[in-house]
């Protein structure tokens, strides 16, 4: 195939992902978009610029105190709560988008659409056609991954979602970083040295997976050529980041998602292995880890997966070992960095890429076998269609299942917020939900559709199962919750750990809402009582979540005792975490 036939094959390749990704332009706004447009408009509770958009809280108790204030965060939210990222690239980009386009979600997901098309592009001119030691069947075997790859699940959030774009913009950056590295190691030319860092340092200031960067270029030369003089720079630029990013203050930290690996390193370490199985897993069997997680049998499966890659590895000419125990290593250093975020197929854009890599030098190899004897052809053949089933039919369906659920989940939100029956302008209460995005995005998602924002959105609760709210003064209720209040990973996302103690009083706002906890179990308060000042009791609006829409509730009772049952929320978000 010469160089005219293989640009043919790329595009036809860009044209079908255009085709078969372009749904995703429909997604609109979702989760974590809605804080970054109030930060560009100036009406998040705190100020960020545009390039520090994923800054969402920095773990001072004054910041955690006024998102609290206006329902930004929960009640409970640790006092100490960060969650911040380092990625002035990834947040310029977001930025431009409003800049230049308002607030147009068709556009942003087009531009997404265009940076997928960008990553596919340098998937193959800056990677798999400089792959060493294949020649021509290597450059053949990065068109077939190329193809793997562009149906991948992990693609699917990173699309459909505009604050995780931030992945295919880091992966971008890391294989232009990687294929200039080993371009200049060939050459020995200064200006690909050069051009290396600088796609590494843009890689890294866009997603903090760019760290698996450096770990791709010291395996490819521990592999191909011995030297470590060359993978300096690289280095002291990675460590360089990962030191500004803790010095000035960002990273995670008292949330039951996300692990800090350097400032809450037992935690990480322990749970580091059970979430490395697990998305391992995904990249070689095509499950989805959120599936695995916990499983009994992700170990066995984690060790066939295991002896899948080495044989992956071995199959192939000697000649083409060194390259795909490169592609192996590097898929499994690509893993690492997601070790500290919750479990989710949108980590694994760059393990992904290597693995599919890999995979198209295997069926290529498997394509010339079929020449031979009889058995060995069938045995060529059966193994062909299991690698395409799984990492071409069912990466696919996992992908569109993924991105119609979001889709729908996000949809969902905007229509429940356009439709609530509540009057404009007046504070908003929730007794209880089942997930983030309605806690912390309705308000935001109604004021996106033209109505005034509103002063405050509080959710008392988002414990599972029935609550008893009962009346004990004019302006003061409490609030049983049997399973106690941590005991749904929503309500953990914003507090690890159930530190209340009986008697603790916790402020909102301006002293408008006052919450003492009354009694305490083993997820935290099961008994809580609420005060609200008298002029903002009178002007709440009362709300519950019902099969996924938002229903006027009534007030509690006037009568001192009275209980009013709360029953539990029937509606649940496809994502829950940050990206």
């Amino acid at each position: 195939m010469g160089w005219l036939g293989k640009s043919v094959a790329v595009l036809a390749v860009l044209a079908l992902v255009c085709w078969l990704r372009l749904p995703a332009v429909e997604a609109g706004y979702a989760l974590d978009d809605y804080a970054q447009l109030a930060m560009l408009a100036g009406e998040y509770p705190l100020e960020r610029g545009w390039w520090d958009l994923f800054n969402f809280v920095d773990g001072s108790p004054g910041e955690v105190a006024r998102l609290q204030g206006v329902g930004s965060l929960p009640w409970w939210s640790a006092p100490d709560l960060r969650l911040a990222a380092l990625r002035p690239v990834a947040s310029g980009l977001i930025a431009a988008d409003t800049w230049l386009f308002g607030h147009n979600p068709i556009a942003a997901h087009l531009h997404s659409l265009l940076w997928l098309c960008t990553l596919l592009a340098t998937y193959y001119y800056c990677l798999c056609k400089k792959i060493p030691g294949g020649g021509q069947l290597s450059r053949c075997a990065g068109l077939v991954g190329l193809g793997l790859f562009a149906v991948d699940e992990s693609l699917a959030l990173p699309l459909m979602w505009l604050a995780n774009r931030n992945a295919l913009v880091c992966a971008v950056f890391v294989l232009l970083a990687v294929g200039l590295y080993t371009q200049a190691r060939a050459s020995g030319r200064m200006q690909l040295y050069v051009g290396s860092s600088v796609a590494l340092i843009l890689a890294l200031l866009a997603g903090e997976q760019a760290v698996a960067g450096v770990g791709c270029i010291c395996i490819y030369e521990l592999l191909h050529k011995r030297s470590w003089r060359p993978v300096v720079a690289p280095c002291v630029l990675t460590a360089t980041y990962v030191a500004a990013h803790i010095t000035l203050g960002y990273g995670a930290r008292n949330t039951g998602s996300y692990l800090d690996p350097f400032g809450e390193t037992a935690a990480f370490a322990a749970a580091a292995p059970g979430r490395f199985l697990s998305l391992f897993c995904e990249v070689v069997w095509g499950v989805p880890a959120v599936l695995s997680e916990g499983r009994s049998w992700v170990f066995a499966s984690g060790f066939l997966a295991v002896l899948a890659m080495v044989a992956a590895v071995f199959v192939l000419p000697v000649a083409w070992r060194r390259t795909a125990a490169w592609l192996a290593g590097s898929t499994c250093v690509c893993i690492l960095p997601a070790l500290a975020s919750p479990l989710s197929s949108r980590l694994l854009v760059l393990a992904s890429l290597w693995w599919s890599c890999l995979l198209g030098l295997v069926l290529v190899r498997l394509w010339l076998a079929m020449r031979t004897s009889a058995p060995r052809k069938v045995l060529c053949v059966l193994a062909t269609v299991a690698i395409l089933a799984v990492h071409g039919g069912l990466a696919g369906f996992w992908s569109h299942v993924q991105s119609r659920g979001f889709a729908a989940s996000a949809a969902g939100l905007r229509l429940a917020a356009s439709q609530a029956p509540m009057p404009d302008g007046r504070p908003v209460l929730i007794v209880r939900t089942h997930d983030i995005a309605s806690m912390l995005y309705t308000a935001r998602a109604r004021h996106e559709v033209g109505h005034p924002l509103a002063p405050a959105w509080w959710t008392l609760s988002a414990a599972p199962g029935p609550h008893m709210l009962r009346v004990t003064a004019p302006h003061a209720w409490e609030l049983e919750l049997p399973h106690g209040l941590l005991a749904s990973p929503a309500a953990r996302f914003f507090r690890r750990q159930a530190d209340f103690a009986v008697g603790q009083e916790i402020v909102v706002g301006r002293g408008d809402l006052r919450v003492t906890v009354l009694q305490t179990g083993m997820h935290g308060p099961t008994k809580l009582g609420f005060v609200c000042k008298p002029e903002v009791c009178q002007q709440l609006a009362w709300l519950q979540i019902v099969a996924g829409t938002l229903r006027p509730m009534p007030q509690p009772p006037a009568h001192v005792g009275m209980p009013l049952p709360v029953p539990g929320a029937l509606i649940g978000q496809v994502s829950q975490t940050r990206p």
